[in-house]
């Protein structure tokens, strides 16, 4: 029998990935969530949390040795060493979803069910479904049931309840953490700590009759259970409102994958290509459903992923504006793009110092002298003294094409993020 059951299984599944459908589309390569976290791979596997050695046992036999060297690389690397290493390991990992369960069920599942019976007294007296919502709390937390801070109340006084058995109330803990949430466009760990709050009262309601557990304002009491009654007297208190968990689009991965799907359609709006959710991810959401014709709010669901899947397959790119598909340099100058007017001057100074060195180069070349041509440069081969003319000529012509070509490289950038919308 397994230590945790399918259905928590199942609902770590769903809160990590959403389902294998939508791993096959968007987690097969590494991620990084974000945050402190490492690149991430299969089902929240972090191999910046990991070492080289379990790396190898658990991934050894089942990828290739190349990919494997690849995953070695990103051991320990976490934060923005993590988001560094994923740019040069991202082609270099591909993990197919059989591969990706059998870590998480053989290497993943029975690593995290041991932190927690290390963390948290009274463990085996649990069923599976307590014990699976117990280590999906941790999986997405980390065992934090020691830490101190308003933040981690309900984490600590699960350990308490652990302690005294009163399991009964460790789902008004799952829900009153959702505290920490509410209010966010993405309410996704709401939905989870509801999720594992049914799953530990469906664990309760197959376990043997415990002590009855209530509230009296902020004191805990127990009465013996009813014996005559063959229900199991375990109080199911729900002090927070219940949240549809069918939209699992919460994590930091989905938010990254978003981000990067919206700026592939054209929407650059959110800001930094991370795992963090704010207004300004609202405000690209808002517009790629404001252009769809889509209504509904700007949160990441099924209709935002449909809809992008569906832009995807028409090749739909972000509809511009016929003054900004056209815009010119000067246009962007006009705007007070300091870029622009700069790369614009340094491109007149490039003229101003290249043409009478050419002139210059080509007196020299043909007949020998270059008084004519050289009077413009006057000033500057006073400054560098016996210097040949030729030598210098032809060195400062090479200096201004290289002053004109980077100029109108910056110029370009300009106009092509202007004209695709990532300038205002």
């Amino acid at each position: 029998m397994s230590v945790i059951s399918e259905a928590a299984e199942e609902l770590i599944i769903e809160q990590e990935v959403s389902s294998e459908a939508v791993y096959k589309k968007r987690y097969t390569r590494p991620t990084w969530p974000g945050g402190q976290s490492g690149v991430t791979i299969g089902i929240g596997y972090d191999l910046g949390m990991s070492t080289i050695d379990q790396i190898k046992k658990a991934w050894g036999n089942l990828v290739s040795p190349a990919m494997l060297q690849a995953m070695t690389q990103c051991a320990g690397m976490t934060g923005e060493a993590g988001r560094t290493a994923l740019a040069h390991v991202r082609d270099k990992i591909n993990i197919p979803w059989d591969v990706a369960m059998h870590v998480f069920e053989n290497v993943d599942m029975p690593r995290w069910v041991n932190i927690v019976k290390s963390k948290l007294p009274n463990c085996d007296e649990l069923n599976e479904d307590c014990m699976g919502a117990l280590v999906s709390l941790a999986y997405n937390r980390g065992p934090s049931f020691d830490k101190d801070g308003d933040r981690y109340r309900e984490m600590r006084a699960i350990k308490q309840h652990m302690r005294d058995k009163t399991f009964s109330l460790i789902p008004n803990e799952l829900r009153s953490m959702a505290r920490l949430w509410q209010g966010s466009s993405v309410r996704g760990l709401v939905t989870r700590r509801n999720a594992e709050a049914d799953l530990f009262e469906q664990g309760l309601s197959k376990m043997k009759p415990v002590p009855v557990v209530t509230y009296t304002g902020n004191a805990a009491q127990s009465d013996e259970p009813d014996t005559t009654d063959d229900t199991p007297d375990v109080v199911n208190a729900k002090t927070a409102p219940q949240v549809s968990h069918d939209l699992p689009y919460s994590s930091s991965i989905m938010i990254r994958v978003v981000k990067q799907e919206l700026d592939a359609l054209g929407y650059h709006e959110f800001g930094e290509m991370d795992g963090n959710w704010g207004g300004r991810s609202v405000a690209a959401v808002a517009a790629f459903k404001l252009d769809r014709h889509v209504t509904g709010p700007a949160v990441i669901d099924d209709q935002l992923m449909e809809e992008i899947d569906k832009a995807k397959k028409e090749g739909w790119t972000r509809p511009m504006a016929d003054f900004r598909k056209d815009a010119t340099a000067s246009d962007l100058a006009a705007k007070g793009n300091v870029v622009v007017k700069a790369a614009g001057q340094n491109k007149l100074l490039a003229w101003l110092l290249g043409v009478p060195s050419m002139i210059g180069a080509m007196f020299q070349g043909v007949g020998g002298k270059a008084h004519d041509a050289v009077d413009y440069l006057t000033p500057i081969k006073d400054f560098f003294g016996d210097l040949p003319v030729s030598y210098l000529c032809f060195g400062l012509l090479a200096v201004a094409g290289v002053l004109w070509l980077n100029s109108n490289k910056a110029q370009k950038a300009q106009v092509e993020d202007y004209q695709k919308g990532k300038l205002l």
